[in-house]
């Protein structure tokens, strides 16, 4: 997979999180510490230019990374960070305080900001021990790193591993980031969030077989706002017998061409994906069940549409349309009252 990352898209990666499998409580320090340098030596390898994040399965005992005021028990996680990933961007002191940090991309106006998402997940049971607003003073630190890149005239991405605005996801803290995404959304340009390991959103499908066939993205991005202009899906077909010698990497499918076809206006090739392209192809979506069901297959990478889906067509739309729209500069995320907030 690395290889053909490197061939299809050699300036730079986006690593969402969770190196370490679903073992859940089944994990150590040595084995996970271990596994981690292991993966993303195979990315330096392969000659990528990876911005990573920190996922909640990194940790072991799995979830548990306390806020900085309740002790440092995952100070050795966070090392392990810093080391990896300081030959792609340094080393920024807030990789090992709070497993966060702030970089330009080389020779572009374009900022990659990198956060713990883990500060706000419902199953990290360190933050209900002292309950804060803030943990770890995450979101103050994001505002402020936004706020200097709106005054330097960079773009922004932003990269985590949980999506916010989900039912993982603390409602105050989706509300508190709502609020800051909103400020600063001429200055985000796109956001990257993982966890969910299905291809959904600006969500990364699994490089693992996790939820349907390995997969991976390709983004094109306008070279001068990097606004995202398309989406392109590879997968690897594990059912080919040459999948575990030389794993053969093709187009699933492309966003543009895909979703741009179910609305009026055709998007043309060179108009950005933007929040309200996406809210017209929910809409029709929800008027037409074929043009759903291939959409739901699409989110299984490449496995076979399941009888189910005709049972989960509205079970699943508001989510989809909570998720979808959450893209660039206008995000969605639940407020604190769980009513969704849209901005278009």
């Amino acid at each position: 997979m690395y290889e053909a990352i490197k061939a299809f898209a050699p300036d730079f990666a986006i690593f969402t999180g969770d190196i370490v499998d679903h073992a859940i409580w089944n994990t150590t320090v040595e084995q996970n510490s271990a596994e981690i340098s292991m993966a993303y030596q195979h990315m330096s390898d392969a000659g990528l230019q990876i911005y990573g994040t920190v996922g909640n399965h990194e940790m072991s005992p799995v979830n548990a990374i306390p806020p900085t005021h309740l002790g440092n028990s995952a100070q050795w996680l966070y090392n392990i960070l810093s080391d990896a990933w300081k030959n792609w961007i340094g080393s920024p002191a807030e990789v090992k305080e709070i497993g966060a940090y702030s970089v330009q991309s080389p020779r572009t106006n374009l900022r990659i900001i990198s956060i713990s998402t883990n500060m706000w997940y419902t199953l990290n049971f360190w933050l209900y021990q002292d309950v804060q607003k803030d943990p770890s003073n995450h979101i103050q630190w994001l505002v402020s790193e936004l706020d200097k890149a709106e005054k330097a005239g960079e773009r922004v991405y932003l990269v985590g591993h949980m999506p916010m605005g989900t039912s993982d996801a603390l409602h105050d803290a989706s509300n508190y980031f709502d609020q800051v995404i909103n400020r600063y959304k001429s200055t985000i340009a796109a956001m990257f969030f993982a966890s969910n390991a299905v291809a959904m959103s600006y969500i990364a499908p699994s490089m693992t077989p996790l939820s349907g066939m390995p997969a991976f993205r390709i983004y094109t991005i306008d070279a001068a706002t990097f606004n995202i202009l398309d989406i392109d899906t590879y997968v690897a077909d594990m059912n080919d017998p040459a999948f575990q010698v030389h794993p053969v990497w093709e187009k699933y499918y492309s966003a543009k061409e895909v979703y741009g076809a179910l609305i009026d206006p055709f998007i043309s090739p060179s108009a950005e994906l933007s929040p309200a392209l996406w809210h017209n192809v929910t809409v029709a979506l929800e008027k037409d069940t074929a043009a759903f069901d291939a959409y739901w297959a699409r989110v299984g990478m490449y496995l076979p549409v399941m009888a189910a889906v005709a049972v989960s067509r509205f079970a699943s739309f508001v989510p989809l349309e909570a998720k979808t729209t959450a893209l660039c500069q206008h995000p969605e995320h639940l407020s604190e009252s769980g009513r969704r907030k849209v901005e278009l």
